[in-house]
């Protein structure tokens, strides 16, 4: 690759920004899947997270694109979208080439595309392009790219022409490059995976003696939640998070986790400062529902102190002696978050489609139990018989689906541009 000749180009005059094919609808007012169905077209909006895939809306007579870059002006985000797609417009633009046969290379070879978008995020980045200005500023027309070329003759298909020489983009390098960037970020990911399966093995084993002792003497028993738990929004603070200092990530400033009805990173959604209404209502060491029509009844335990903002319930036990059995051992919260999340939840969308009420009280959940004496520590009572929770059968069975969760994303990992 002796050959490649890295040379700058301004933005201006290799793209140009064009209006995206756009629902003119807004979000709220639309029906949109959690998963691609059959007739179904990706809805993308200024979102960074899922690649900008807000999620996926009927085909209908609504305008789409597909193998294409995005570009956020509200925050500089270049993105590639390789399947067929339409967006809520706002902030949004199509960058579209100035050059056919730079257009040529980016439609029939996609890890081009890829790697334009890694070098112009890197370009827009926050270290080099800030937040001083937008990009939607003049100034995003006057910035600079490095791109890999070749020296070609005019009878090749070439892209650029400068003082009688000829140049083409160096696509070959830039598999290369792409392909070891992919075999680098696997190498990588698949390590954390492994540390992370590793980690829940050795928590399983300390389980493993318990759980043989338990398992064979189990008593399944049916509880309703209303039974277990109070529903409350004891821990939501009134300001609005719209007008809240959040930051995306923990940091010394912004300690305290905002849990919405986010089904992601355990329904936080951000991170507050430790101060003011936030220090009085914080709370740790609870269980926490999603509420809302489209997310209701994913549950998950906190163990770090959080607030919320909306959207999202507080569950408190009602029985102190189980109380303080799960507080001895939080692996049992984890396993009973996902009994709830199971129960209330198809997939990952709330099943009922609409905020979640009285329809919790209702549910019913299987709890693993064991047969105590009266003079044992019990925590329920039934027609003269004595029962507790089995929690070194629920932490082995806890840790052991995590150790499989680890394994399934080790097996089946692939990264993909």
């Amino acid at each position: 690759m002796n050959e490649v000749i890295w040379r700058a180009y301004k933005i201006s005059n290799l793209f140009k920004r064009c209006t995206p094919p756009s629902t003119n609808v807004p979000a709220k007012e639309l029906e949109i899947h959690d998963y691609k169905k059959e007739n179904t077209i990706a809805l993308i909006t200024r979102a960074e997270a899922n690649n900008g895939i807000r999620g996926y809306i009927e085909k209908g007579d609504f305008p789409t694109i597909s193998n294409a870059i995005t570009y956020n002006d509200q925050f500089s985000l270049f993105l590639y979208h390789k399947y067929e797609f339409t967006t809520i417009k706002d902030h949004l633009s199509i960058i579209k080439c100035l050059n056919n046969n730079l257009q040529n290379i980016l439609d029939s070879k996609s890890f081009v595309d890829s790697f334009l978008v890694i070098i112009l995020n890197r370009v827009f980045s926050e270290e080099i392009f800030n937040y001083t200005f937008t990009g939607a500023d003049y100034k995003f027309d006057r910035e600079i790219i490095l791109l890999p070329c070749l020296e070609v003759t005019k009878n090749d298909d070439y892209i650029w022409e400068e003082n009688g020489h000829y140049y083409t983009l160096a696509v070959e390098y830039i598999e290369c490059l792409m392909n070891e960037a992919k075999e680098l970020r696997e190498q990588k990911t698949i390590r954390l995976y492994e540390a992370e399966r590793a980690k829940y093995e050795r928590e399983r084993a300390k389980y493993e003696i318990g759980y043989k002792k338990e398992k064979d003497a189990l008593v399944w028993k049916g509880f309703k939640l209303g039974e277990l738990f109070e529903r409350d929004n004891s821990h939501q603070i009134s300001g609005s998070k719209k007008v809240l200092d959040e930051s995306p990530v923990y940091d010394l400033n912004h300690t305290i986790m905002n849990i919405t009805a986010s089904k992601n990173n355990n329904g936080c959604s951000g991170y507050l400062a430790d101060k003011g209404e936030v220090s009085l209502i914080k709370r740790k060491g609870f269980l926490t529902i999603a509420s809302d029509a489209a997310y209701g009844g994913i549950c998950f335990y906190q163990n770090e102190y959080f607030v919320s903002t909306g959207h999202s319930n507080l569950l408190s036990i009602k029985n102190y002696k189980l109380k303080n059995l799960l507080d001895l051992n939080t692996i049992g919260y984890q396993f009973i978050a996902k009994l709830i999340t199971t129960s209330l939840c198809n997939g990952t969308a709330n099943r009922f489609f609409r905020s979640i009420s009285s329809d919790f009280d209702r549910e019913i959940i299987l709890l693993p139990c064991l047969e105590v004496t009266k003079n044992d520590d019990y925590i329920w009572e039934e027609n003269g018989h004595y029962y507790t929770l089995a929690v070194e059968y629920i932490s082995y069975m806890y840790l052991s689906g995590r150790v499989e969760f680890n394994q399934r994303l080790i097996d089946k990992y692939e990264y993909k541009y």
